[in-house]
């Protein structure tokens, strides 16, 4: 936990700089902070656990900025976002107790993805002007 009691959290955005996509995962409608969002693969950090370790851990389980983000239910969560172009593995079967399906999501779709977070639309617009892939933000 931050000082103020905020959840330190890790989120990866998986960039195919090849095919100009990102892979998202979408919450089910019953989680209770994000219900039915689309977000990027991450969670909290556990005891003692860094923020990159968060981070892999997660990637793994699940498939540079810190930002604030506070879901509906009123719970806040400090997350450092990473950006990873490089992965390998088997994709795990979905639904998941976490998610109910992921998707490749074109750089272009992003706009039309409902809803998103603002964490999620906001690493979403740094990874697209990253890679010169557009001139202007999601609405961050």
């Amino acid at each position: 936990m931050s000082p103020d009691g905020a959840a330190i959290s890790a989120v990866v955005g998986l960039v195919d700089t090849e095919h100009r996509r990102m892979l998202l995962v979408r919450r089910p409608v019953a989680d209770p902070h994000y219900p039915s969002h689309w977000c990027f693969p991450g969670g909290t950090s556990k005891s003692g656990e860094t923020t990159r370790q968060t981070a892999g851990r997660e990637v793994l389980e699940e498939t540079g900025g810190r930002r604030r983000s506070t879901g509906s239910s009123g719970r806040s969560y400090e997350i450092d976002c990473f950006v990873a172009t490089h992965w390998s593995g088997t994709m795990v079967d979905f639904p998941t107790t976490e998610h109910v399906e992921a998707a490749w999501a074109d750089v272009d779709a992003l706009p039309a993805l409902e809803p998103m977070g603002p964490v999620t639309r906001w690493l979403a617009s740094a990874i697209r002007l990253r890679f010169g892939w557009a001139e202007t933000t999601l609405g961050a």
